[in-house]
């Protein structure tokens, strides 16, 4: 698998917590090919949260030999 990390920086700190963070993909990544990729965070605080992309070799498509440095996703984070 192809993997590249990315940060989130919430516009505001959340005062207690982050109840929710939903990632969605807006396009395949660049260099991602036509194969599956799966968007998901691995660390969460009140400020952020880091991104990880990760595309599998040849599910169907094209395959993926570099996802690239741009990470195009949307995010929502629900908090109190």
């Amino acid at each position: 698998a192809t993997v590249t990390t990315s940060t989130i920086t919430f516009p505001l700190t959340f005062p207690t917590s982050v109840d929710s963070l939903t990632l969605t993909a807006g396009q395949a990544p660049s260099g991602g090919g036509s194969d599956a990729n799966t968007y998901y965070y691995t660390s969460l605080t009140t400020s952020g949260a880091g991104v990880t992309v990760r595309c599998s070799v040849n599910i169907g498509g094209s395959g993926c030999t570099n996802i690239g440095t741009s990470m195009p996703i949307s995010w929502v984070a629900i908090g109190k």
